[in-house]
């Protein structure tokens, strides 16, 4: 009789784990390890250790493009313009594909280290960093490549949002370029020193489409930028293994609208909805050692020594996900604009700012009308929000 309860006790907690396993499934399974999620409109890219594959299906299907590259490549970093793709390798510099992986050439004219960690791109540059602190920068149209920057320790970090260029280092924390490489400037107010031998050892940085920074510390957690202020603040609420020895990496971060998502080397992911304020944990058991996160086509993907996937309709536990890459609640049109700008949609909201891109607010209003003739032509940001929350932001271009 104790026999048969064990055995039942036992099928019991099988089926148990096995739900709970069941909701992340293995997408792509090579010999490699993942290390960085890559997409672009339907098309998922997978880069690692020996890895660089695409899949247009959510993950169904994939397709191989390394012909072409050094045997054995150890990608660090991924970009992608159109069909054009960029890629850097440890130890090999910078390679372009014109077609989207069927041919590969070296774009390393002029760049003095072959060890680059990571790769940028905007509309006119391409940026790389490097073992050595330095970022260097090149036409993206053909190599020529000069030292724009030294940070002082080892760079791992760097994305684009048109002229503003982002890194994050081993040791000394975040800079910012706001003119494509030009002049840097530090942004480190609010971060920690941190609860490792290193100081301000930044893991990841990522924009959302709303405009707002966020970056990731290692032993530390989630912050999130204020341009108003130039300073950081944590979004740590739920993630409990911050601060927890032996330090955790979190090198998995993806945030659109509301949500926010990280994932770290203690095979765990947290997911928030309500803009950081409180995290919940999505792993559900599944063993998940996160290198990259990202969101596509109602899924979440995660990078660890293979692909996961998981359908966000298993979230039941959150209920206003709103990050399946669908048109936001909020509407600010038109956009460009030469002077009206109409903000529509179901958000209620108390207040609307206008800012410039150096953080400066240049008008607030109560209407959902506002008007941007008096202001020279450029880009600027459109903020919404409720009481002392932040609720929408949104670049938009005044011609």
């Amino acid at each position: 009789m104790k026999t048969s309860q064990f055995v039942s006790l036992f099928l019991f907690c099988f089926l148990i784990q096995q739900n709970c396993y069941a909701q992340w499934s293995s997408v792509l399974s090579v010999g490699g390890d993942v290390d960085f999620l890559a997409r672009t409109g339907d098309t998922l890219i997978a880069g690692g250790l020996s890895v660089l594959q695409f899949s247009s299906d959510h993950g169904d299907h994939w397709t191989d493009i390394q012909s072409g590259l050094p045997q054995f490549p150890s990608i660090t970093g991924i970009q992608v313009k159109g069909q054009e793709l960029f890629v850097s390798i440890m130890g090999n510099g910078v390679y372009h594909s014109p077609d989207f992986g069927n041919s590969w050439n070296e774009f390393n004219t002029g760049l003095v280290e072959p060890f680059i960690w990571g790769i940028a791109v905007n509309e006119s540059f391409i940026f790389a960093v490097s073992t050595n602190g330095n970022v260097y920068q090149s036409s993206i149209t053909s190599p020529a490549w000069s030292s724009s920057f030294n940070g002082g320790s080892t760079i791992t970090e760097i994305i684009a949002d048109g002229d503003n260029i982002y890194t994050g280092s081993i040791s000394n924390g975040i800079f910012v370029s706001n003119n494509s490489g030009g002049n840097w400037t530090e942004i480190n107010e609010g971060i920690p020193r941190g609860s490792t031998n290193h100081e301000k050892e930044i893991n990841k940085l990522a924009l959302s489409p709303q405009g707002t920074l966020y970056a990731t510390v290692r032993g530390e957690g989630v912050f999130q930028f204020d341009a108003q202020s130039q300073s950081w603040s944590a979004l740590t609420n739920g993630i409990t293994d911050v601060q927890e020895p032996p330090f955790h990496d979190y090198h998995g971060l993806y945030c659109n609208n509301n949500v926010i998502i990280v994932g770290n080397d203690n095979f765990n992911v947290f997911m928030s909805d309500d803009y950081g304020q409180h995290f919940q944990n999505i792993r559900d058991g599944s063993p998940l050692r996160t290198d990259d996160l990202t969101v596509q086509g109602g899924y979440i993907f995660v990078a660890t020594s293979q692909v996961m996937r998981r359908a966000i309709d298993t979230l039941f536990q959150i209920t206003s996900i709103d990050i399946r890459e669908q048109q936001s609640y909020v509407d600010i049109f038109p956009n460009p604009t030469t002077d009206l700008v109409q903000i529509s949609g179901n958000i209620s909201f108390d207040w609307v700012e206008i800012v410039s891109l150096d953080g400066r607010i240049l008008h607030r209003t109560t209407m959902p009308t506002i008007h941007l003739s008096a202001y020279p032509k450029g880009l600027y940001l459109i903020r919404i929000g409720k009481a002392e929350q932040l609720l929408y932001t949104q670049k938009i271009l005044r011609q």
